[in-house]
């Protein structure tokens, strides 16, 4: 089998169907809402199957949408994308591109929406977005963070 090269030439310098990078950045780029051709990544995604078994509630045009959004360089668009449809682990990668604050909104978002806020995987998952002390202060208005004391401490230092 031969491979397409960038310059849309197979390996051995026969003339082959352009790459798929030439493919996926088919689309104009004069303007700046330039949208790239995404065929090739709705096909990929529409036929792949997690190796794992387990397929999440994300949509491969959602995926697609989310892809669209970072080959135009919008990160941050795609990280709300992922967070919109609960793809939380593309969420983490996505936040730990964006930088650090943008991990960290990430991590507490996704700690709110999973965990009571009395739960220690709720503390321990705002300890690694650096909002520890705000978390124990928050749980403390309920009176329910009193009650699982002994589970916070033994889930941060055991």
């Amino acid at each position: 089998p031969t491979t397409a090269t960038p310059s849309g030439t197979a390996a051995g310098g026969n003339t082959g169907a352009p790459s798929t990078a030439v493919k996926v950045f088919s689309g104009s780029t004069s303007s700046s809402s330039y949208s790239p051709d995404m065929t090739l990544s709705k096909e990929l995604y529409g036929a792949f199957k997690p190796t794992d078994g387990k397929g999440g509630d994300v949509s491969a045009d959602q995926y697609v949408e989310i892809e669209a959004l970072l080959v135009v360089g919008r990160k941050e668009e795609a990280l709300r994308k992922a967070i919109q449809y609960g793809e939380w682990s593309l969420a983490l990668l996505l936040g730990s591109v964006c930088g650090a604050d943008k991990y960290q909104e990430v991590i507490r978002s996704y700690s709110a929406s999973h965990f009571p806020a009395s739960a220690p995987m709720h503390l321990l998952t705002l300890l690694f977005a650096n909002s520890g002390s705000s978390a124990v202060l928050s749980t403390n208005k309920s009176g329910d963070a009193l009650l699982m004391w002994r589970h916070n401490l033994s889930a941060i230092f055991e």
